[in-house]
């Protein structure tokens, strides 16, 4: 797993601390059981971090004078094909503000709570600095401002993972580039779960693939460490199977690693 999830909001401009507007933008966002936000600032009248604390989940907000480096946003703009102008946005960036989970999770279940946490501080992050994007890196993805600050909205009281925390990679079969087979990976379960989904390969459309990877992905977030080898899942209301997770390993991405094989009962009967 990830050891401290992180998201960095790129700014205009050198990224300047406001500790209190971020205060001000961030308790109307909140649930009615977590409490009132603590903040302690360190150095804050000198351009310096802070750290707000919600319920169990201690958060640190760290501003640089620069923007987020190249080599760090790398694969995520190289795989964003929605939001066509992120490099160029990125690119023109004066500055951002690191926010980052610091406390270690006492049980998986914590890393929940912890990504609600700090999508809310990234949000009043975003909003009070105007930034012009975020990179969240457990998914390895960059995220338009207005798409974050939109589907963000529900996160102090929805208890399903968000789509803001999870992304997709493609893959060909490996040795045929003529092929129509695809295999798609998920990106940031395996900060909940140690693992990403794996599926495929199928001769499914891109998106049809993605989603399905992608909702698998939020409920087994939400669901937490309860899935063991060969659980079957029924995406329907028929009862019968319509998927089961294989544990297996993967170096797809180029580093050998555990994942979860999503096979597909439709198009393993069509293979």
């Amino acid at each position: 797993m990830v050891d401290r999830p992180i998201a960095m909001v790129a700014t205009r401009d050198a990224a300047i601390a406001a500790p209190k507007a971020v205060l001000r933008a961030l308790a109307p966002m909140l649930g009615p059981d977590d409490g009132a936000p603590v903040m302690a600032d360190s150095d804050a009248a000198d351009g310096g971090g802070y750290v707000v604390t919600i319920g169990s989940s201690i958060v640190a907000v760290l501003p640089f004078p620069f923007g987020i480096p190249t080599a760090t946003l790398a694969t995520a703009i190289g795989q964003e094909y929605v939001w066509k102008t992120a490099g160029d946005v990125f690119l023109a960036s004066g500055g951002h503000f690191l926010v980052s989970v610091v406390n270690p999770p006492n049980d998986p279940s914590e890393r929940f709570e912890q990504a609600r946490v700090l999508t809310l501080v990234t949000r009043a992050v975003l909003i009070v600095a105007k930034g012009v994007g975020v990179f969240w890196q457990p998914a390895d993805c960059v995220i338009p401002p207005e798409r974050f600050i939109a589907e963000s909205k529900t996160v102090a009281t929805d208890s399903f993972a968000s789509p803001l925390w999870f992304s997709v990679r493609f893959f060909p079969v490996e040795g045929d580039t003529n092929s129509a087979l695809l295999v798609c990976q998920s990106k940031g379960l395996a900060d909940f779960l140690g693992r990403e989904i794996e599926c495929g390969p199928y001769a499914m459309t891109p998106g049809d693939l993605a989603h399905t990877v992608l909702t698998t992905a939020r409920f087994m977030a939400t669901s937490g460490p309860v899935f063991a080898d060969g659980h079957s899942f029924s995406f329907g209301k028929t009862g019968k199977t319509d998927a089961r997770l294989i544990f297996d390993w993967s170096a797809l991405g180029g580093v050998e690693r555990p994942i979860f094989q999503l096979r597909l009962s439709e198009q393993e009967a069509k293979a």
